[in-house]
């Protein structure tokens, strides 16, 4: 995936990029979404020496990107499936809300800690995109 974006900020080697918004990514958790926004506020490695105002280029690569949809997405959806059989089958075979309600159960336990971990910085380093080139200085 390639974007080009904003340079906002400028700390250590890395930078805040503010980006036109897709809709396509507004959940797998790598950049800010303000849903009343129309960009997204990204931290990317600046190993290129980018500077504040500068129009750049960033890129996360397609395997770290499906890995982040995977996260997002396939992991509670299967927990889900998962937490639904539980319920029809261990628990209450005979009310089928019983197993959606510990589905959804399930669902939420796997955000909370799909969130931890995020918060523990687990996906930083691995999940984060890096400028691969100025297009224009901001100065």
């Amino acid at each position: 995936m390639i974007e080009t974006g904003i340079v906002k900020e400028v700390f250590e080697n890395k930078a805040k990029i503010s980006i036109q918004k897709h809709s396509a990514c507004k959940k797998c958790g790598v950049c800010k979404y303000d849903a009343e926004s129309k960009t997204l506020t990204a931290e990317a490695v600046n190993n290129i020496g980018a500077k504040e105002g500068d129009e750049v280029e960033v890129a996360m690569d397609f395997d770290v990107l499906m890995s982040a949809s995977l996260i997002a997405y396939i992991i509670p959806l299967i927990m889900f499936i998962v937490g639904c059989a539980v319920g029809f089958y261990l628990i209450s075979p005979a009310n089928p809300i019983m197993s959606f309600i510990i589905g959804l159960i399930f669902i939420t336990i796997t955000y909370f800690i799909i969130k931890m971990f995020d918060r523990r910085g687990k996906f930083k380093k691995k999940y984060s995109m890096r400028i691969t080139k100025i297009i224009s200085s901001g100065q």
